[in-house]
């Protein structure tokens, strides 16, 4: 445990300190196929690498603004569209959830159905934050990343593929995965196999309480993309009693600190490939608050 706090402290040190809760840097509004997206930019004064992050189901990016922050002062450009199921997106009825509140089954089929409707937006959304990004910083490696159903459209650009679409980037350097979605039959997710062309290398960040009733009730089931996807600089950091909500959350909560300094750790080492980093990153063991597996 000492040895893996020292790791992840010496990083920490090394990007700086950590500018305080705020919200993004600036925004900026892009064409999709029609629609108005806004695009949520954390933007450090000389960006190294950039991020590209798609958050989760009914969120919004600025809900990750302390592990943002943490990124943007490790040097990385942070990208964040905001999806067409997110509660912040313009003309979303919300007299629906208003009417359905009370009624649990019908909550569930209505998130089933939002989730189904939305994922043809959020991967074409990630897919124009990219070219957007190119624009904006040429020349630099970047990533993707996303938490719950963003993690599953960050894996697809690493990789991963389904039934309904390919949408594989092959410039991307490296996944990283928050909570990632467990099976979702409504998209032909149903099990591992559709993360074996997963290449890129992959961190999924998730814990031993990360449950999401009644759609995943198994914590195992984040595992999937790690335990489905081609061995090779594959890691699964699965923190002890963290649920779905920690990369929403802040530098005082261990955990959080914990799994976004290894988060930076990874960045370092597969998207700029810094030795030092690459070092740091295969001697990270398990410890008193994670359990880390690695294949």
């Amino acid at each position: 445990m000492r040895r893996l706090l020292f790791t992840l402290t010496i990083f920490v040190l090394c990007i700086g300190p950590l500018p305080s809760h705020s919200a993004s840097t600036k925004t900026s509004e892009i064409d999709v196929a029609g629609r108005k997206v806004r695009l949520s930019i954390w933007e450090p004064v000389k960006a190294q690498g950039v991020i590209i992050f798609s958050h989760g189901a009914g969120g919004s990016p600025d809900s990750y603004d302390a592990l943002f922050e943490s990124w943007k002062a490790a040097g990385f450009l942070i990208v964040a569209p905001l999806h067409t199921d997110s509660s912040e997106y313009p003309g979303l009825d919300r007299n629906i959830l208003s009417r359905i509140a009370d009624d649990g089954a019908a909550m569930v089929e209505y998130i089933k159905l939002m989730v189904t409707w939305a994922f043809h937006t959020r991967i074409a959304d990630v897919a124009a934050a990219q070219a957007w990004a190119v624009k904006a910083a040429p020349d630099l490696p970047y990533a993707y990343a996303g938490h719950s159903y963003g993690a599953l459209i960050a894996m697809i650009r690493g990789g991963a593929t389904i039934a309904m679409v390919h949408a594989r980037d092959p410039q991307a350097k490296a996944v990283l995965a928050f909570s990632s979605s467990g099976p979702i039959p409504e998209l032909g997710l149903t099990g591992s196999d559709s993360y074996h062309d997963l290449a890129a290398p992959l961190l999924l960040v998730t814990g031993d309480k990360d449950i999401v009733p009644p759609f995943i009730t198994d914590p195992a089931l984040h595992l999937a993309a790690f335990e489905g996807s081609r061995p090779g600089d594959k890691y699964a950091w699965i923190g002890k009693g963290v649920d779905h909500g920690l990369p929403q959350r802040d530098l005082q909560d261990p955990a959080f600190a914990e799994a976004a300094a290894l988060s930076i750790i990874f960045l370092k080492a597969h998207v700029l490939g810094n030795p030092e980093a690459q070092a740091a990153l295969k001697a990270v063991k398990s410890g008193d608050r994670a359990e880390v597996r690695s294949r």
